[in-house]
């Protein structure tokens, strides 16, 4: 506007209609502050700024979305999730030691007696083991803990569902153990995180405190996908 507009004589400047988000419709908006912002936008725009002299009749015509909040105890809920997340990033670790110390006596029996097809097995690209997966799934498990704790719980779910998609759409799935070794995590991740939440499911504030362990037993296909757990909400 400023480069081209404003330095064309005004004769032969091209009539412009424009829209706008309101100048005066934020918070902690003053009277004075709004006329201030008008004129500086009719300024900058070489225009003349047209609006509604009442906001309500406005919204006859136009209302405005309604909004439901919904309240949880988040803290509680989402450092619960923390803490067994972390558990099986604890849990994938040991269990990705004691399958390297079996992988390498593996090894050296096979090499003492000389069984070259028993070093291919072990080594071979059919046999790997849970080892070969964890640095994998220990990096796919603190994702899904900063999603957690970044976006929430929806969130989490989604991106430790995305992770199970496309590790069960893997050819390997069937035959590589530290692919089945990731998926089975993976699924106790969905199904931990799998959520439930419909409108006025609860209406007793005695629920807050149910044991987030609670769902667990619940399968990924009983609840639909993305929904929260009526323990988790509670409509006001």
């Amino acid at each position: 506007m400023s480069e081209f507009y404003h330095t064309t004589p005004k004769d032969k400047r091209p009539a412009v209609f424009g829209m706008t988000a309101s100048p005066v419709n934020l918070k902690g908006m003053v009277q004075e502050d709004c006329a201030i912002k008008i004129r500086n936008l009719e300024s900058k725009l070489d225009s003349i700024v047209c609006t509604v002299k009442d906001r309500r009749e406005l919204e006859k015509h136009v209302p405005m979305p309604l909004e439901i909040i919904v309240q949880y105890d988040k803290a509680a809920v989402l450092w619960s999730l923390h803490e067994q997340i972390k558990q099986m990033e604890v849990e994938v670790e040991q269990a990705a030691h004691s399958s390297s110390r079996k992988s390498k006596w593996q090894f050296m029996g096979a090499r003492d007696a000389g069984s070259k097809d028993e070093l291919r097995l072990v080594y071979g690209v059919s046999e790997r083991t849970e080892s070969d997966g964890a640095a994998n799934l220990i990096q796919k498990l603190r994702a899904i803990n900063y999603a957690l704790g970044e976006l929430g719980q929806w969130c989490a779910y989604k991106v430790a569902h995305s992770f199970l998609t496309a590790l069960q759409n893997d050819e390997r799935a069937n035959y590589q153990l530290d692919v089945k070794f990731q998926e089975s995590y993976l699924q106790k991740v969905v199904a931990l995180l799998q959520c439930q939440l419909s409108e006025g499911a609860v209406n007793d504030g005695g629920k807050n405190g149910a044991d987030v362990h609670s769902f667990d037993a619940q399968s990924v296909e009983e609840i639909e996908e993305g929904e929260l757990p009526n323990s988790h909400g509670r409509w006001h």
